[in-house]
């Protein structure tokens, strides 16, 4: 009798586990211990590059290995860069501070076209 109730509290304990169990996020939040503020990952900026209306851009990745393998066209495709969607760039917004948020006026900036929106849904004049 004993060993069934320990049978039955282990399967409760197990259920209870996996519904404790949260999904891994592939992110993580940093803070600093003096001010509590959030850190920046530095990954994020070297990969990434946030456009003044909110979304972030990025070449796709591995388009510099193997060049010699891979065709023109394959090449071509994979200079060009990629929009991310919005709830990653909700997620690289908290993974940076407001320091990289912040909007910057270059002159002749070569990303300058992606700063409208409305822009972006055409083909850019400089790409084919």
């Amino acid at each position: 009798m004993m060993s069934s109730l320990l049978r039955g509290a282990r399967s409760l304990l197990g259920s209870a586990r996996s519904c404790m169990v949260t999904p891994d996020r592939g992110y993580r939040i940093k803070f600093s211990l003096e001010d509590g503020e959030t850190l920046t990952k530095h990954s994020v900026v070297t990969r990434f590059f946030r456009l003044p209306n909110g979304l972030w851009i990025h070449r796709q990745p591995g388009y510099r290995a193997h060049l010699w393998k891979k065709r023109h066209r394959k090449i071509n495709r994979m200079k060009k860069h990629k929009i991310l969607p919005f709830e990653k760039c909700v997620m690289l917004d908290k993974m940076v501070t407001e320091e990289y948020r912040r909007r910057r006026h270059w002159v002749d900036h070569p990303m300058h076209y992606w700063y409208n929106h409305i822009t972006m849904k055409s083909r850019p004049t400089w790409r084919p």
